[in-house]
């Protein structure tokens, strides 16, 4: 708002001084005087006509000028490369001043750096240096629009002069123009119609055609500007003849006033004279007097109240533009807060679908450690199973061991019996109740492993306890 409009008449004013189409090769005075007794090499960026308005610099390159947007830190000034511009990117790119040359990079900047309407490098990444000469359009980054509000922002737009320590203007070398010159002159030399002499031929035609359509440009802007001032000019014409026939009426009005108090004066001094009063004419005129002193002072408040108005208009005025400049930084802070919140909650849905990812996976690999632990404990059934019955076929084993040595010993005291009486002869008739005697006790042992009681083992004394079939 007033600031832009304060720029944009500067540069207006700048634009509309010559008269004639602006020579490149030419310094101005102010520029000379400024560079007589200095030793460092210096930039001039002019506002041109379809630039975003800004102050006309003069940058003395002494090392690596950074040429960017402006933040809280770093605040234009006619001394620095610093814009008050939206579409620029805090380090847009950079100047220095090597070897008796100028030269431009792009430092990775979202909207690009152009020179003579040729990009330095792709986007968001830095270019290859690019010399400069004086002369030479700059364009920092394109014209945005913000599609919430249909505001277009513009970008910066500069026509460079540059001059080395010594004060000389960097110059383009006209090699090119006397190349295409030489070459137009002699039918061998020029190679053809593709030959490298009618190359260099259009590369300076159409330098030529940018030059031209550049210097159109500025002048429909002048024209534009010309008939916007005196579009101004004629409003104000206007509103002064206005304000005359205001004041002429006013005028008119007072004679008309002053004429009507002379006549009401001379009626009442002729009253007066004809009643035969003296001495009131003093009266009147004393009444008079105090009433125009009143009107004076009136007035004088009046003038001093409107005074303060003024003043306190100014100040407001003053006051709403350094909000304004608050405004469009804490937009800026605002617009940057609000990128890193979008950061920070990609950052956090990428750890919430990570956590779901990682959740998942403990949950396959529990159910698989459940089925697995249902399988152990079947294989542990399986196997206790299998113990029982290993055990019961040890113990059948143990009872059959235990069982054949008592049937072996009865098998030889059988034997001894019947040898015994086979000897004896009628004497072995009373061995037989013994025998008798012995056998129900084998019955006996017998019918307790039939009947699952137990048995007894002959050799340790351990009785064994076996289940019977029914059992």
């Amino acid at each position: 708002m007033s600031v832009y409009s304060m720029d944009s008449n500067d540069s207006d004013s700048s634009i509309l001084s010559s008269a004639t189409l602006p020579d490149l090769d030419q310094a101005s005075p102010l520029q000379e005087r400024q560079l007589n007794g200095s030793h460092v090499a210096k930039a001039c960026f002019k506002c041109r006509p379809q630039s975003h308005p800004f102050s006309e610099r003069q940058v003395p390159v002494v090392e690596l000028i950074k040429i960017g947007r402006s933040v809280a830190k770093s605040k234009p000034d006619a001394g620095n490369a610093i814009f008050d511009c939206k579409v620029l990117s805090r380090n847009h790119a950079v100047l220095w001043y090597e070897d008796g040359k100028f030269w431009l990079k792009d430092t990775k900047s979202s909207n690009g750096t152009f020179v003579n309407n040729q990009r330095l490098g792709k986007g968001n990444e830095e270019s290859a240096p690019r010399e400069l000469y004086s002369g030479d359009i700059v364009q920092l980054g394109v014209d945005v629009m913000e599609n919430t509000k249909k505001v277009t922002h513009g970008c910066i737009i500069a026509q460079v002069t540059l001059f080395h320590p010594d004060g000389s203007e960097a110059r383009r070398p006209p090699t090119s123009a006397m190349t295409a010159a030489g070459g137009s002159g002699g039918e061998g030399s020029s190679g053809g119609p593709g030959g490298p002499a009618s190359a260099q031929a259009n590369s300076v035609n159409q330098e030529q055609l940018y030059q031209l359509s550049q210097y159109l440009q500025e002048a429909l802007h002048r024209e534009n500007t010309i008939g916007a001032k005196l579009d101004k000019f004629r409003e104000l014409l206007d509103s002064v003849g206005a304000l005359g026939d205001a004041s002429w009426s006013a005028v008119l009005n007072e004679e008309r006033l002053l004429a009507r108090l002379e006549l009401l004066e001379n009626q009442l001094a002729l009253a007066r004279s004809n009643s035969g009063v003296g001495g009131g004419n003093d009266g009147v005129r004393d009444c008079l007097q105090e009433a125009v002193e009143r009107q004076a002072k009136a007035e004088e408040a009046l003038k001093a109240r409107l005074d303060a108005c003024l003043a306190e208009r100014g100040q407001a005025l003053e006051r709403a533009g350094q909000l304004e400049r608050g405004w469009l930084e804490s937009r800026d802070e605002a617009r940057e807060l609000r990128d890193a919140c979008g950061q920070a909650r990609e950052q956090l849905q990428a750890l919430s679908a990570q956590y779901d990812r990682d959740t998942g996976q403990l949950k396959q690999e529990l159910a698989a450690a459940k089925q697995e632990g249902a399988a152990l404990a079947g294989e542990i059934r399986d196997l206790g199973g299998a113990l029982v019955d290993q055990s019961f076929a040890d113990l059948d084993r143990q009872l059959l061991a235990a069982e054949q040595p008592d049937k072996a010993a009865d098998a030889a005291a059988a034997t001894a019996a019947s040898t015994a009486d086979n000897v004896d002869g009628d004497g072995a008739g009373n061995s037989p109740p013994a025998a008798s005697a012995a056998a129900p006790s084998d019955a006996d042992s017998s019918a307790g492993v039939s009947g699952g009681c137990g048995v007894t083992t002959a050799q340790s004394g351990v009785r064994i306890s076996v289940p019977t079939a029914d059992t």
